[in-house]
This record gives structure tokens, sequence and C-alpha cells, in this order.
């Protein structure tokens, strides 16, 4: 074909699309309807649906029974008249009974539900699916809601804690709390499903729901255009809801209906009325039309859509209005108190009712701000308004602006203001009908409405009764709502101050048919399909054990088998939410070893008895998997096992700040000395780490090198006298003697002697302190229950080493203020931080007695076996020993035996041998983190949401032959300034790395090298027949260190 003839031929098509459009939007102009400005393609721009119709309403009422209205290529008649309303939802509503949305329940069944669905469709379910929400089953279902709403109160009640620093309740997001409830209580009454989102994290069929909401399959112009061209759209099998949401609950349905069949279960609940309406066979073998499976999935989705979104946002404005007018909410909260107390504090279904105010509350915040802002009917054939000039063309959509009759001065005088005396009896029968229209009105409004607004009058009882609201500086006023979105839902959710109510009385429930002992034998029955959803399903099969039941209670007596029934069903719950917590990384879809029951991962410790050791065979097993990390159980805890370098970087380095905290567990209140640098979180670490900083420079270091150097020619000393009776020498257990000294010399100031004096208190002191207080176990239960162990009052620290400290470091600190005593030490910088007049700057003596602790226990240990490590490879690898001894003779006697922060620094090989030793026998064999915030990697579908504890496992990837080949052997060489610039700069984490990695590695590297300096240049070390080969590893210590210590073969020089 000739290209101008193509040319010609697109400009053609262009300019018919183009004839098409500006005649479909010049349709209201050519029948002399008044109507907006059409816009090109959409006329709704980047303002919210509520601000257009608002503005539409206001400009044209008056005018006529409607306006024109412009959606993309539909004609839309916008209703401005009240009467015309009422019409076209009640007394004509056969002639607009299709909501016109687009529905392809062949491409899209999830589509195919009563709120999309045509006429004929609509009304088979309607029929169908009325009887599941009478009264009658509302007041079934009101003890599971009331439930629901008592962990609601519960949960608000830890979130708010000791409230803020003054001693005031906490700012709470109430819109995401709100969620949670309205989840926890549609998926207990409409499936049988226990989420417990209100204690854990979001289930996936919440975070799927939310997808559609939130991240539609397509965008607003692409929507425009199906719901503009149907047939079209359906031709081309254009489909409304996302591939992965349609998966889910397919599944869902699938696996609940097999699951149900077999186990022969049946709740008598929305699930199973769909089950009751599904395709069958009669007796005779004839078909009997019902519902497919792809049918029954989108009416759950509907279910769940409708109902936890709708009744939570409004629970949330409802909180938002009445914080800002506490003396309606005072009155409300008086009417609540009043209607219990006349009922025993009992709530029951007919108690809300008897609540009016909260009725009104209920209904001014559904004008306010209802949830649907509009109604859209279809023309189902032409319809004459009684006025020529305005009829309605069949096919015409009918868009019903509900937020601009809320906000009529007509009908609500002041509609801007707050009041819930609109809604008295009289009031309300002075307005006329249709002027209150968030359920919709006639036979299509809001099936799910008596539901709606028993769950709503719920959770707001339980919340007014038990706390205060009020507005605090993060709430926004007024309140900003999310454009993209057709519902009425706040943009950046909606965050109150929550306090509580002094003197609240607790609500007593109304328990009715509770079977207890079907509950415990359904939990077993159930487990199968426990594994396949995030969720624990609730039933009670009716006379389940009932002969058992009437037997025990007549031979032991009705108060023996409540308590026996009530320790059953706590044990029931505890199994299931171990259980619970044992699936997170099978819901989540991550690779992870199956867990021990309670002990999670941790069956290995019985082989290898280090935690760190046992973190490489995980690490191993998954590190080329598809993700970034793989999943761990530390006993009960979930984590996320770093498999990833580039993700390490990410976590220590470029996002630290959304993984500044190591999770670690402190109790301010019963260990003041957990409060150190190493435990602290947030501002407060940061706070303290500014101040410290200083403390460590590579000036102040240098200071200090003239102090390790006299304590490392005692060690010399000590070495030869015991030499000299003992050519075998316990290495460790000395070197932990010259480490004790230099610290306490260097940080304290004080002269231990533990070098010549083994037995001196000091040295008793901080063994204790070492190897008591890090009993692994024990430290797993306090990070796995970290609120448990605080109420118990747990510890890591001993009571007799913090009130040694306390009078050691309280001593000394009183003695150099009284005498005005300054030392070249760590401790007379730590005391000019105390004094100093620097806003930010200043220590308190808590302060630097707890870290004069941490400081003490974490270098002298640490270092002290790293040394061991360095001599036990040394003493196995005599050529790098020989070398390092050349190496160190030459420079001192280039310095005249002077060791200076040159000297040093020339040394390399002494660097390489400690950066090997620290490769092979991390001190520290895992780094710990965890997510202040829902974190995406790289890689879909591998997030770590906020709360997720990481570990970075270094002792694995230190022994990955990916970056050290043969790394089982000694090569010190690895670490020439070549060969480390082509390793990944991750591959190497002793001392962490990031904004919190150690403080002290440059003092910690200062006594290591001085103390091989020292030995090496008087003593060759070599192994003996007590040496352990291989080395083995103290099982009790979460740090790296020699089993029973290490005995060498020492040999002066001559």
């Amino acid at each position: 074909m000739d290209v101008s003839v193509l040319f010609g031929l697109l400009i053609g098509i262009a300019l018919l699309i183009a004839f098409c459009l500006l005649r479909q939007q010049s349709y209201w102009r050519r029948r002399g309807i008044p109507h907006s400005k059409p816009m090109l393609l959409m006329s709704m721009g980047t303002k919210h649906v509520v601000q257009i119709l608002r503005e539409s309403y206001q400009q044209f009422k008056g005018t006529g029974p409607f306006c024109g209205f412009f959606l993309l290529a539909t004609n839309t008649a916008l209703i401005v008249d009240l009467e015309l309303v009422k019409k076209i939802l009640v007394k004509d509503f056969n002639y607009f009974s299709d909501r016109g949305l687009y529905t392809n329940a062949h491409n899209d069944p999830l589509s195919g539900n009563m709120f999309f669905a045509e006429v004929e469709g609509w009304k088979r379910l309607r029929a169908k699916l009325t009887p599941t929400f009478t009264s009658g089953k509302m007041k079934n279902m009101f003890h599971m809601v009331t439930a629901v709403g008592e962990r609601f109160a519960a949960t608000v009640h830890t979130r708010i804690g000791g409230g803020d620093a003054e001693g005031h309740g906490k700012v709470l997001l109430v819109s995401d709390l709100s969620g949670r409830y309205t989840t926890d209580t549609i998926g207990t009454c409409a499936f049988g499903l226990e989420c417990n989102s209100l204690d854990a994290e979001t289930p996936d069929f919440v975070l799927v729901t939310n997808s559609f909401i939130n991240r539609r399959r397509h965008n607003k112009l692409v929507e425009g255009l199906i719901f503009s061209f149907p047939r079209i759209a359906r031709f081309l099998g254009m489909r409304i809801v996302s591939q992965h949401v349609h998966d889910f609950y397919i599944k869902l349905v699938e696996d609940t209906l097999e699951y149900r069949k077999d186990t022969k279960l049946r709740r008598n609940d929305f699930l199973d009325l769909l089950i009751d309406m599904m395709e069958r066979e009669d007796a005779d073998g004839k078909r009997i039309e019902g519902l497919s499976v792809n049918e029954i999935a989108a009416q759950t989705f509907l279910m769940f859509l409708a109902g936890f979104e709708t009744s939570a946002t409004t629970m949330s404005f409802a909180l938002y209005l009445l914080a800002q007018h506490p003396d309606i909410q005072e009155r409300l909260r008086r009417d609540i108190n009043e209607v219990l107390a006349a009922n025993n504090d009992q709530l029951t279904y007919e108690c809300i009712k008897q609540m009016s105010y909260l009725q009104q509350v209920i209904c001014e915040t559904l004008r306010m701000y209802p949830i649907v802002p509009n109604l859209m009917r279809k023309a189902q054939s032409y319809y004459d308004t009684g006025d020529p000039k305005y009829y309605l063309e069949k096919g015409t959509l009918v868009i019903i602006p509900t937020i601009a009759i809320h906000y009529d001065p007509q009908y609500y005088p002041d509609p801007e203001r707050f009041e819930p005396a609109r809604f008295t009896p009289e009031e309300i029968q002075r307005r006329p009908a249709c002027t209150w229209l968030p359920f919709g009105e006639g036979p299509r409004n809001c099936i799910g409405m008596r539901f709606g607004r028993m769950q709503t009058s719920i959770g707001l009882i339980y919340l007014l009764r038990n706390f205060q609201f009020s507005v605090a500086a993060e709430t926004e006023i007024p309140c900003p709502l999310i454009k993209a979105s057709c519902l009425v839902s706040p943009e950046n959710g909606i965050r109150l101050r929550v306090d509580r109510v002094e003197g609240a009385k607790p609500i007593i429930r109304e328990w009715e048919n509770f079977n207890l002992s079907g509950c415990i034998l359904t939990f077993f029955l159930t487990r199968p399909f426990v594994r396949s959803h995030r969720a624990v399903i609730l039933c009670a099969p009716a006379g389940t054990l009932r002969s058992a039941q009437i037997y025990c209670t007549s031979m032991l007596g009705y108060s023996f088998v409540i308590a026996l029934y009530a320790l059953l069903g706590l044990f029931t719950m505890f199994v299931g939410m171990i259980r619970s917590r044992m699936l997170y990384w099978q819901r989540r879809g991550v690779a992870h070893d199956q867990p021990a029951f309670i002990l999670g991962n941790l069956r290995s410790l019985a082989i290898t008895r280090q935690l760190g050791v046992a973190l490489r065979e995980t690490y191993d097993k998954y590190k080329h998997g598809d993700g970034p990390f793989c999943g761990f159980y530390l006993l009960l805890n979930p984590v996320a096992l770093v498999t990833d370098l580039d993700l390490a970087r990410n976590i220590l380095v470029r996002d630290f700040q959304k993984f500044d905290c190591r999770g670690l567990y402190h109790n301010k209140r019963d260990d003041a000395f957990s409060e150190n640098l190493w435990s602290l979180e947030g501002d407060t670490w940061r706070t303290l780490r500014r101040k410290l900083t200083p403390i460590f420079t590579t000036g102040k270091t240098q200071s200090l090198i003239p102090l390790v150097t006299k304590v490392g020619e005692q060690l010399k000393q000590t070495l030869a006298k015991q030499q000299s009776t003992d050519a075998e020498v316990e290495v460790q257990d000395l070197l932990e003697r010259y480490t004790t000294d230099v610290i306490a010399n260097s940080v304290l100031g004080l002269e231990c002697n533990s070098l010549e004096s083994p037995d001196t208190e000091f040295r008793t002191v901080t063994q204790s302190f070492a190897s008591k207080q890090r009993n692994s176990w024990a430290v797993a239960l306090m990070q796995c229950l970290p609120k448990l162990a605080q109420r118990c009052h747990l510890t890591r620290t001993l009571r007799e080493v913090r009130g040694f400290y306390y009078r050691l470091v309280g001593d000394a600190i009183l003695q150099r203020e009284e005498n005005n005593i300054k030392g070249n030490d760590l401790m007379s910088a730590m005391l000019d931080l105390k004094n100093t007049q620097e806003t930010g700057q200043k220590l308190t003596t808590d302060e630097i007695i707890a870290n004069s602790a941490l400081f003490f226990s974490a270098g002298y240990e640490t270092s002290s076996a790293t040394l061991t490590f360095a001599l036990y490879e040394l003493a196995l690898n005599q050529k790098s020993q020989t070398k390092l001894r050349k190496e160190i003779t030459e420079t001192l006697e280039k310095h005249g035996d002077k060791l200076t922060l040159e000297s040093l620094s020339e040394m390399s090989y002494l660097d390489m041998v400690i950066a090997e030793t620290l490769r092979k026998h991390p001190i520290h064999p895992y780094i710990e983190r965890v997510a202040n915030e829902d974190y995406e990697t790289a890689v879909a579908g591998y997030v770590l949401y906020a709360g997720t504890k990481v570990l970075i496992p270094v002792e694995a990837i230190h022994n990955d032959p990916e970056f050290y080949p043969e790394p089982e052997k000694f090569k010190p060489e690895r670490f020439e300034t070549e060969k480390m610039g082509r390793r990944h700069p991750m591959a190497w984490l002793p001392f962490g790395e990031g904004p919190r990695n150690c403080i002290g590695m440059r003092l910690g590297q200062l006594l290591i090298r001085i103390g091989l300096i020292s030995l090496l240049s008087q003593f060759k070390f070599s192994s003996c027949p007590r040496t352990p080969t291989p080395l083995v590893y103290a099982d009790t210590s979460l740090l790296l260190k020699p089993q029973n210590g290490l005995y060498l073969h020492a040999a002066r020089l001559s």
C-alpha cells in the first residue's frame, strides 16, 4: 500500500474518532439540557468525585430534574431533583434496576457479584441471599461481633501502654485499627475465619482485597473506557479484577468447599448459604441450576470488600468528628454507660436499639462522610420524567449525588456542622424521603446494612466506654480524601490522641450456644486447611461430644467441668497461636526449613550448640534461591535470614534508617545496664551514640598507646614466668587477664593487676558477667517474649554484677570529681561530657556506669577471644607465624623498639593476620536488625514487614567459598589490598557496618595488635597434645570462643 494512502487512512480514522467524541460530548447541548463544560476524554481531572458532584449539584439545582454530566464517552444524567430520586430508586425502580457497572463473568468471574450483576442475575442472587441478613440472623451473630469488640478494646489498651513522656495517651492511627477490627468481624461472622489481624500481621485476603481498592488493575482512563464501551470491552475480554486477586479468592473458595465437604462441617453462615445454592443433581440425576464455584467466589469477594472497608471508614470518621466535638463525645459516652448500667453492664442486641444517641451519631457521620458518595443506575428503557424536554433515553447512565444531597442546606441547615440531633425521630419526619442515602434506597439498597450498622455500633461502644479521643498535632483538619478512589476514604489515615477513661467498667458479653468441646475437636480436624490460609477456622459442630458433656457434668460437678474446659481452651489457644506463628513463612511463600514445634529451626543447636554456626547450614542451602532472604525460626519468632550481600548492604548502610534497631531485649526498670549503646533503639540510641563518638576518635585511641603498651610488657613478663614452669600454656585465660587489665586501665583508669593476681575481685566479677548472664536459651526466650520477660522482671545482667559496677564506677566518678583528678583514659572523657554545658552532649551518671560496663564486657571478651584464635591459627600455621614475627621485629628495630601509631600502621601483615582470624572466627557470628517499617526488596514479593527481625549470618558469609576459596584454610594473604578490592564490601563484617558498627573498633584493634606484638616478639607458639583439633566453640555463649579454654606450647626465643 502506498505510504500516502496509509497516512490518509490514519488521518481519516483519527478524524472519525474525534468527530464521534465531539458529537457525544455535545449530546446535552443539542438537547438543550444544562450541563457542565465537558473535557476531552475525562471530565474529572484531578478533583475528587465528592467535589465534582457537589459543585455540579449546586450549580444546576432548580434548572430541571437533572443536568447533563460527562463520564468519558457515556451520556450521564446527574439528578438534582429529590422527587426524581424517589422515582428512580423506589417508585419506578423497574426502569432503573441496573447499576450500569461493567461485569464480565466469563473472563472476570469476580465481577459477577451481586453489586455489579445485571438485572436478572441480581434478582436471582438477591432473593436467595436476603435471608442471611434478617434481624434474627444478626442477633445470632451478635456475640461473635462483641467478642471481636472486646479484643479491639484490649488492643487499643495495649497500644497506648504507659502513654507518652508526660503520662498522657498516645497518638494512634485509628483508621488502621478500625480496619483490623472489621476484618476480624467479617472473617468470623461470614467465613468462620479467626484472622487475628488486631494482634498480628494483616491476613492475606485483607491485603489482596485492599489491593483491589487502592491498586486497580487499570488506570482511571482505561477503566473509564471499559465502562463507557462495555460491549467492546467484553469482546476484547477486558477484566477489572487483577489476576492475583482472582486466583486468591478462587483458591480460597475451592479449598473451603473441599474442606467442608470432607468434614461435613456446617456453620449456617454466609458461606453455607452459598453452598446450598450450588449446582447439584436431584435424586433422579437431573441437574438443578444453582451457583458455580466462580459465582460463590464472586459473592465472597463482594461480602468482604463491602463489609470491611465501609464500616471501618465510618468508625474512623465518627471518632474523627467526636474528637473535634468533646461535648458530643461526652454525651454519647454517658448515653452508652447509662444503657449498660440499666442492663447490669451486659451488652445485648436489644441494648444497641436503646442507645438512640449512638444511632444519631452514626447517621450524622454517614451524612457528612457517606462512604459511597453517589448512586448509579442505568435506564432500561425510555423514561419520561413528566417534562417533555427532560426525558432519559434507554442506556443513559444516571448518577444520584448522595454527598451533594447530604450537604444541601434546604434539608440540612448549616451542613458543615456536626449535629447528631438532626436524626431524632421528629427531625427525620420533617425531612422528605431520600435525603439520607448512605445505604441507598429501594429494592437495590445495601443488603448488609443491618450487619454494617451493628458492627459499627459495637466497635464504637467498646471504644468510647474505655477511651477518650481528642485531636492531636498529627490530626489533619480538614481531612484530605484519596482522589484516585471512588469511595470517601482518608488519604493519610486518621490519627487521634487516645486516653484511657478512668474508672471504666468492663462490658459483660452475652454468650450464646457456645460449645467449647466442639471448638477443641474442630481445631484438630481443621489443621490441614489452616496450613493453606492465613487464618484459623472457628467452628462448633452442633451436638459434638454432647453425651460426654452431660456425663462429666453429672459425675464431676458443673464447676469442675467448666474449669476443665477453660484449661483445654487455653491449651488449644496456645497451640493454635504457636502453629499460626510457625506457618508465617509458608503463608508468605518464602523458602525455609520446616520448623519444629516451639523450637523452630534451633534443632540443629543440639549438634552444633552455637547459633552462629547453625545459621551457616541454612545460608548455604538457600543462598542461590529465588529471593534475597530465606525464612528462619528463632524459637517462636519468624526471622528473615539474609542470603544476598546487596540486601545486607542496604540494611546496614544505604537504608539504615529503616533498620536502625537491633531488636534486643532491654528492661530499664529492672536492669539499667541494658539501657546501653548496644541495646538502645531509635532516637535514644542516636542521642547516646552522638555523645560517645568523640571518645573513640583516632586521636583518643592514639593517646592510649602508652597505657596498652605498658600492659603488653606485663603480659610478656607473666608468660615468661608461667613458661618457665610449664611450657603448655592456657592462653585463653592469660589473654582474658591481659584484656581485663587493658580495658580497666584505659576505660576506668584502674590498676587491676589481674595478670599478676588472677583471683582479684575485678577478675572474678568480670568472668561472672561474661559466663553466667548469656545463657543462649534464656536470652532467646527474652527475645521471643520481651513483654512477658519484662513483666516477670527478667534481666540479662546478674544483680551482683550490677551492684559491683555501680560501686566500682560510682566510687571512681566520686573520687575524680572530689579530687579534680584528670586522667588520660576514656573515663575522663566521659566525665568531661557529664560536666559539659553543650546542649544534647551531657551524659548522666547512669549512662556512664551502664556504658562503662558495656565497654568493659564487650572490649575484654571480644579482644581476648580474637587474640586466642589468632595464636591458635598461628600455632597451626608456622609459616605465617614466622612471616609475622619477621615483620614485627624489623618494624620495631626501625623505630627503636618503640610502638607508635606510625610503627603500627607499617605492620600490614599483622593487620592481614587479624583480619583473617576474624574471618574464620568472627566473635559476633551474626548481626541483628529489626525493620522499622515495611521494606520492599529488589525482588518482587520479598517484603520485610515492619517488626520483622533480620539476621545477617556473618560466620556463614565469612565461610562462603564464593568469596573466600578454601574457607577452612588460614590465609592472611586474602586481605591484601588488591584482593580486598575484588570482593563485595559486605563479605567481611566482624565489626558490623554502617552507622551502627562497633564504636570501639579502633580500641579493640589496638589492644589486639599490641598483644600479638608483645607475645610474638618474645615467644614462639605451637600446638601441644592438649590443643583441640578441630576447634570446638563454647556452647553457652552467644559469642564465638573456645570451649574449655585453649592450650598451646610456648617457647621463649633466644
